[in-house]
């Protein structure tokens, strides 16, 4: 009878283990789901304020230097808010406010001349937990990724 029990214990020991890795797995699973979904939303995200910017520049809410020609948003929220009120370029509040939409941080920067050059980044909030890929885009609309860090106008463009 003893002998039997012995068995009983190592096929419930084994099943209890092969149950904790399947476990695991799903767990390891659904993580990148995740990212790749955040991944998915940030280039979405830095597609919607890539189109706000050149409709801000076009329309011309801002022209600090007086010459006729607008220029493009200097924050994301002068995209929410224009100077001088307008209808909104970004439409999204919480972006606005805090630079961060499903696990990854934006930031916007206006070139040197800011009738002509902006950049956008997107970092995970979380490098390896929120996104693996770190994205950019400026006034080309050219997406471009880097996994191992912030990315630039020299990576790859996105395919």
């Amino acid at each position: 009878m003893k002998k039997r029990s012995a068995r009983s214990g190592i096929a419930l020991a084994a099943m209890l283990g092969v149950i904790c890795a399947s476990i695991m797995i799903g767990c390891a699973s659904m993580q990148r789901s995740r990212m790749n979904a955040n991944e998915s939303s940030a280039i979405s995200t830095l597609k919607v304020i890539g189109i706000a910017q050149i409709t801000f520049m076009a329309s011309p809410v801002l022209d600090e230097d007086n010459d006729g020609q607008g220029e493009y948003a200097p924050t994301l929220r002068d995209l929410q808010s224009p100077p001088g009120g307008g209808p909104s370029f970004l439409g999204d509040e919480a972006l606005a406010s805090t630079g961060q939409k499903a696990g990854y941080t934006f930031t916007l920067t206006v070139g040197p001349d800011p009738e002509q050059n902006f950049t956008i980044h997107a970092d995970p909030i979380r490098p390896g937990q929120t996104g693996i890929q770190h994205f950019f885009t400026d006034e080309s609309m050219v997406f471009r990724g880097n996994p191992n860090g912030p990315a630039g106008p020299s990576d790859p463009p996105l395919s």
